[in-house]
């Protein structure tokens, strides 16, 4: 189980998921959770947690918006794609 799983449950909107859903909350398919709630509550999840952005030309994008180099977004460095753990 992971840090954002771990997260989700001890949420008061746990149970209800766990009702509505089942044992199929966690479920994934193509590396991504089946339940849209989960799957979009696990993208704001890497949203919070993202430390900067690189983007071209070594620029880095922070959280709070700030750009220390104009460019194009090409990577984010905390961000790693379900299917890649």
């Amino acid at each position: 189980m992971n840090q954002f799983e771990e997260i989700l449950k001890t949420l008061p909107e746990y149970k209800t998921l766990l009702i509505q859903h089942g044992e199929r909350l966690f479920i994934m398919r193509d590396g991504e959770y089946e339940i849209l709630t989960v799957r979009l509550a696990y993208k704001f999840h890497y949203l919070a947690t993202m430390t900067h952005v690189v983007v071209q030309d070594d620029g880095v994008l922070s959280p709070d918006g700030s750009l220390m180099n104009t460019g194009r977004i090409i990577a984010c460095d905390s961000y790693t794609p379900m299917m890649s753990r």
